[in-house]
């Protein structure tokens, strides 16, 4: 029987859970066209996707919250649309029965899925939505 927790990359020999790991974005910055380090702002979660639109005027596919679209192969701060030190967390959990990746939605304080709050989706943003619905219920 699985245990349900991964190994830290960033501490080898040493077990952590998606929704408690913790570091330094590690979004890229670019200076001149040339690579400039990492934001290094302290970060509690990957990045969580969002509903696009296509602007229609410059052709650039933008989120319509307003927040940064971009690529992270890591850990993201919360300007780079990264979960705030208290706000859910998500993680992948399995595939729907179409193939599509399914997200698992969570509170910063999660326990296991008994004893805390926790929602299914396709798409990241939906489960969040729905799990904050919890919340304020």
């Amino acid at each position: 029987m699985s245990d349900n927790n991964w190994p830290d990359p960033a501490r080898p020999g040493v077990r952590s859970y998606p929704w408690a790991i913790k570091g330094r974005c590690q979004v890229p910055m670019w200076m001149g066209g040339t690579p400039s380090g990492f934001c290094d702002q302290p970060a509690f979660g990957v990045y969580i996707e969002g509903p696009t639109f296509r602007d229609g005027w410059t052709g650039e596919v933008r989120r319509m919250d307003g927040k940064w679209k971009g690529y992270s192969g890591g850990l993201c701060c919360p300007n780079h649309s990264g979960p705030n030190e208290f706000g859910p967390r998500v993680f992948q959990d399995g595939w729907s029965e179409g193939g599509r990746p399914m997200w698992c939605a969570v509170f910063h304080d999660f326990i296991n899925l008994q004893e805390s709050p926790a929602e299914f989706d396709e798409r990241p943003w939906e489960a969040i939505q729905r799990l904050e619905g919890k919340k304020d219920a």
